[in-house]
């Protein structure tokens, strides 16, 4: 999602000058305290009672040049996650929240995620 600026463009006091080349942060926007409360916990009922706004989460990036498979992946999670949580109970193998880690241009949990699955009778 980087970007050549047309025109200059100030970003919380910084200023950029026109054909400066700028790129958003996913990793810092999704961290954001004033838009996330306890930013580095992983609670995804955040978004039960609530959509996030165009520019509070942007894992495929924005505008124009969005990922073309934001709409399958998006499309896809949702029959698997569905498929998961119908014939499965899943438990943290333990318990302690997991750090984010880098890994390639996005962020995954340092131990794995890792979980025990129980099957539904």
């Amino acid at each position: 999602m980087v970007r050549k600026l047309l025109a200059p463009l100030e970003v919380d006091g910084h200023h950029l000058p026109a054909g400066a080349t700028a790129a958003p942060s996913s990793i810092l926007l999704h961290v954001n305290p004033a838009l996330y409360p306890e930013p580095h916990a992983f609670r995804p009922e955040r978004w039960l009672d609530r959509k996030p706004g165009t520019y509070e989460w942007i894992p495929f990036g924005g505008g124009i040049r969005r990922c073309l498979g934001a709409t399958l992946a998006m499309a896809e999670q949702r029959v698997v996650l569905d498929a998961v949580a119908r014939r499965t109970d899943l438990v943290a193998d333990d318990p302690e929240p997991e750090r984010a880690v880098h890994r390639n241009v996005t962020m995954i949990p340092s131990r794995g995620a890792r979980v025990i699955v129980r099957a539904r009778d």
